[in-house]
């Protein structure tokens, strides 16, 4: 394999990985910020053709690790956090979206 292919074949694989660790950090955040199925945070958060809020938070991920430069693991996902979650509870409290369980929801459950 010419250096050119395996240089091509070696960011393939880094894109690939850092999509699937986007994805286990946006799992961890949806879960840690108790964000609702749904599909309220894709146009404020991602691209706008996401599905549904979960993979919103994954390009979020995505963009914000590799704009900052932050590994993409779990050393900076307390980082993640202090920068998302503000930005869902503005969201949810100004634009009234129901993005979040409410505290009351589980403290019910």
């Amino acid at each position: 394999m010419s250096p050119f292919n395996r240089y091509i074949e070696n960011s393939r694989r880094e894109q690939q990985l850092r999509r699937e660790l986007s994805g286990y950090l946006a799992n961890k955040l949806v879960g840690e910020l108790g964000i609702k199925e749904g599909s309220e945070l894709v146009p404020f958060i991602g691209l706008g053709t996401e599905k549904n809020n979960q993979e919103a938070v994954e390009t979020w991920v995505y963009y914000v690790c590799s704009d900052m430069k932050l590994s993409f693991g779990d050393k900076h996902f307390n980082t993640l956090l202090c920068i998302l979650e503000p930005v869902v509870d503005r969201l949810s409290a100004d634009l009234k979206l129901p993005i979040t369980i409410s505290k009351q929801a589980d403290i019910n459950s």
